[in-house]
């Protein structure tokens, strides 16, 4: 039985920091794909106005050769809408903006327990 726990107590042990190295990797990983979510968004806002102003000018062309209702239509159901209700994309990335700013701060806390400032470099256990 005692080899039992003495084997058990190899495979448990985890080597100090180690977890939270794996545990920095992961939130660089979060960090990286929010990032890459947040320009896509971004990206898709500027798209977005983009064919917006193409629909503006649209408008004009079609009320300019009479279609006043076709025209009103697209006003009413198309032109200045959001991506989700009465939002625009950079809306949505903003209310984000918390969120990607906890994270943050909290890789850095991490970063900075993992790394503690020695007072006395001579000593690398302290």
């Amino acid at each position: 039985m005692a080899e039992t726990r003495s084997r058990l107590a190899t495979v448990t042990s985890v080597e100090p920091g180690r977890a939270t190295r794996e545990a920095l990797a992961e939130m660089t990983e979060a960090w990286r794909s929010i990032e890459a979510a947040r320009r896509h968004a971004y990206e898709y806002h500027r798209h977005a106005g983009s064919g917006d102003a193409h629909l503006v000018r649209a408008v004009a062309l079609l009320r300019r050769e009479g279609h006043h209702d076709l025209a009103d239509t697209m006003c009413k159901r198309l032109i200045g809408h959001g991506v989700a209700e009465d939002r625009w994309a950079f809306q949505v990335i903003e209310e984000d903006d918390d969120f990607f700013r906890t994270l943050t701060t909290i890789e850095e806390q991490v970063r900075s327990r993992s790394h503690p400032m020695r007072s006395d470099s001579t000593d690398p256990e302290r």
